[in-house]
């Protein structure tokens, strides 16, 4: 089990724990005071759905321990709150403009209103990497890079599956730099969520939309790919290292259109044909 799995079990144990009465036994937990908790988490402390699902899925599995342990005989049923699928939320071709063309160095200071950030050509080139190769915020720091190949293990990878990302010479050097940077860090982890940090502040600076996030150039990635790949959603899939096709088959739900507008560079330089959906029909079965 993953450091960072034991970190958020151990965190929604402790919360839930400190939130039951201090003297109430085990087999007094009921659905009620479940539910209790859930409206603690989402009205008081303003948890987001996916967020407090996670925490109830720990407290889950330690009810099920303890019925099979005999520490208690019934099980209380923890439900899940409703949550909406995550939004995508990508760049169009003009905030990729933005973004990449924009110069917050301290020695440019002077023409952002005294605003700069420290290393930022780093933090750029570290944009671009993210942008042009789908990867995960922590992905570049896990794993080996063998030649041009960025190559996760099952262990490291998210999917628990091999995770192979394929780099341009240019993706190597900018890779080795951003490992280099944050293997030379006093606080590791501080050092890889630096990159969300920057890019969070970059965003404010030069005026992009708010809701953007460094995980935009991830879904950013899977636009792009879709369009380049005519909707080949199994391709995508293989590339972004998803699980589940479906996770990869939600960028095919945005409207076609919508992705020329916003890629309209990007859509002339690739043959654009309608979509059909491929997967599990006759046709493809029969073949």
């Amino acid at each position: 089990v993953r450091d960072k799995t034991l970190e958020s079990n151990k965190w929604a144990l402790n919360h839930f724990v400190n939130y039951i009465p201090k003297t109430m036994p085990l087999a007094s937990i009921n659905m009620q005071l479940i539910s209790d908790y859930k409206k603690y988490l989402l009205d008081r402390l303003k948890h987001s759905p996916n967020s407090i699902n996670i925490n109830l899925r720990t407290i889950s599995t330690m009810f099920h321990w303890l019925v099979e342990q005999e520490f208690i005989e019934k099980l209380p049923k923890v439900r899940q709150v409703p949550s909406d699928e995550s939004e995508i939320k990508y760049l169009a071709e003009r905030d990729i403009a933005d973004l990449l063309s924009s110069n917050l160095s301290y020695a440019n200071k002077h023409n952002n209103g005294g605003k700069y950030i420290r290393d930022y050509e780093h933090f750029k080139r570290a944009f671009s990497f993210y942008l042009y190769t789908g990867a995960r915020m922590s992905e570049p720091f896990l794993g080996e890079v063998r030649g041009r190949w960025l190559i996760i293990p099952p262990n490291e990878s998210k999917s628990h599956k091999k995770r192979v990302i394929k780099l341009t010479s240019e993706q190597v050097t900018i890779v080795e730099e951003m490992r280099e940077r944050v293997n030379n860090s006093k606080n590791r982890l501080w050092a890889i969520r630096s990159y969300s940090k920057m890019f969070k502040k970059t965003c404010r600076i030069i005026g992009l939309r708010d809701d953007i996030h460094l995980h935009s150039l991830r879904h950013t990635f899977g636009c792009m790919r879709r369009l380049q790949t005519n909707g080949n959603m199994i391709l995508v899939r293989d590339e972004m290292g998803h699980t589940n096709l479906r996770t990869t088959e939600r960028y095919s739900e945005i409207p076609l259109e919508l992705l020329q507008d916003d890629f309209p560079e990007l859509a002339k330089s690739v043959e654009i044909v309608p979509l059909i959906h491929q997967i599990n029909t006759p046709e493809r079965t029969n073949k």
